[in-house]
C-alpha cells in the first residue's frame, strides 16, 4: 500500500504536467505560431521587421511590427495572454472591436485579430 503522503505527491505531478501541456498560439492560413512564455511581437514579414512572428501577407495595412502578446503562465498553471498594439498606425480588431492605443485586452481561445486586412485566430492547444 502507497502512504498518502505519496499519492499526493504523485497527483501534483500529473496535474502539473497536464497543465503545462497548454500552448498558446496564432493561427494563419493553415500555419501555426507558437507563442512563448513574455513578449511577442507580431507583424508582417519583411526584410526589415524585427518582430519575432512575422506573418507572410501582402497586406501593407499590416504593419512590420503590429501588436504585442505577453503570455504568461499563472500559479495556477493556466496561461493569460495579453494584446496590446505595439509600433504601429494602423488598425487592430479584436472580434470585431478596434483596440486603441493604450489598451490591453487579455485573449480567450478563439479571439479573431485583424492586423489591418490579415486575420489570425488564438488558439490555446492542450498538447498531447
Amino acid at each position: 500500500s502507497i502512504p498518502p503522503r505519496e499519492k499526493r505527491s504523485s497527483t501534483k505531478i500529473i496535474s502539473q504536467a497536464t497543465a503545462n501541456s497548454v500552448t498558446a498560439q496564432i493561427e494563419y492560413n493553415d500555419h501555426i505560431y507558437r507563442l512563448h512564455d513574455g513578449l511577442n511581437i507580431v507583424g508582417r514579414k519583411a526584410a526589415t521587421s524585427a518582430a519575432n512572428i512575422q506573418i507572410p501577407t501582402p497586406d501593407l495595412y499590416m504593419s512590420r511590427q503590429h501588436i504585442s502578446i505577453t503570455v504568461n503562465t499563472l500559479p495556477d498553471q493556466t496561461l493569460k495572454a495579453l494584446l496590446s498594439n505595439y509600433q504601429n498606425k494602423n488598425q487592430t480588431l479584436v472580434n470585431d472591436q478596434p483596440i486603441v492605443a493604450g489598451d490591453t485586452i487579455r485573449l480567450i481561445d478563439g479571439n479573431r485579430i485583424k492586423m489591418g486586412r490579415t486575420t489570425v485566430t488564438f488558439k490555446l492547444v492542450k498538447q498531447q
